[in-house]
């Protein structure tokens, strides 16, 4: 019996071209091993970045899932080599520049030239989004810093006078009755607007049919990741300045940071299984991030 060609998949793409996948990362991989130490090494250590550690599994997650290309077998595509050439120029250049970032955009190049070498066009188009979504792991924004800065330092000044706690601005330093406090490059909001972002991408994805909605969602998500950031830096500066700087100074400051980062993230969850189309949103009640948001029906 002729068998079909799901029956000699795995999960969906030829063994084959899995280990030619594999093998083409493999040798990326070695070429651009200072590149790649380097990429972790700012996911590890840098808290802007920390969501870059999800990029790659979630992106893998995304084309696995991706049912619709189970009829459409793999095939080797040349075109892919374009890709591939532009992701060794990018690591010369980035080498020869010092420019770190150069050298990250080839780690992404490489892996979506190998999918196109060894996969085909088709199932690259089919699952576009899945190889969009490493983006992610890229270091980037630094540049956002000193506007996050200059836009959270006079909300956070505005909202403590609206409560009583009488606060002077100068430039970015805000004086209460308990001392000042710098809008720190630190306390931005860069880690929240990165991380939001990823997660509205994915959610609207995943829960939303129309460009429309989907690039709704992910506007509201970011302005919403700022407002979060301004209601923290609030928080924080209120409660050093009522407490005497008993509260908000020490550990708790950071806690307090990461109890907004996780409630803003799992809110995007909710609000895209909440909101979105039935037959995607239900997605997220099954995939990766469905223990992390709670029943809302």
């Amino acid at each position: 019996m002729k068998r079909s060609f799901a029956s000699v998949t795995l999960d969906g793409v030829a063994p084959r071209a899995c280990l030619a996948f594999a093998a083409t990362l493999t040798l990326a991989a070695a070429l651009l091993a200072p590149e790649i130490a380097d990429i972790v090494r700012q996911w590890t250590w840098s808290s802007s970045y920390h969501h870059g550690w999800l990029a790659l599994p979630l992106a893998a997650w995304l084309f696995a899932d991706a049912r619709d290309w189970e009829q459409h077998p793999p095939r080797f595509d040349w075109l892919g080599a374009v890709p591939l050439v532009m992701a060794i120029g990018l690591m010369i250049a980035g080498r020869a520049l010092d420019a770190a970032l150069l050298g990250h955009v080839a780690i992404v190049a490489a892996i979506a030239g190998a999918g196109l070498l060894t996969l085909g066009r088709e199932l690259m188009r089919r699952s576009a989004f899945a190889f969009g979504f490493l983006v992610f792991m890229v270091p980037l924004g630094e540049s956002l810093i000193p506007p996050l800065q200059h836009a959270a330092a006079p909300a956070v000044a505005a909202l403590l006078n609206g409560i009583g706690i009488e606060t002077q601005l100068d430039g970015l330093i805000l004086t209460t009755a308990a001392g000042q406090f710098e809008m720190a490059g630190s306390c931005a909001g860069l880690r929240f607007l990165l991380a939001a972002t990823m997660i509205a991408a994915l959610a609207a994805h995943l829960a939303f049919k129309s460009a429309s909605r989907k690039a709704l969602f992910i506007v509201g998500a970011i302005l919403l990741a700022i407002v979060a950031n301004w209601a923290r830096a609030f928080g924080i500066v209120a409660a050093a300045t009522v407490t005497d700087l008993k509260i908000g100074t020490g550990p708790e400051h950071v806690a307090f940071g990461w109890i907004f980062y996780g409630g803003l993230l799992i809110s995007l969850l909710v609000l895209a299984r909440r909101f979105g189309d039935r037959y995607r949103a239900r997605i997220i009640q099954s995939g990766p991030l469905a223990s992390a948001t709670p029943d809302v029906e």
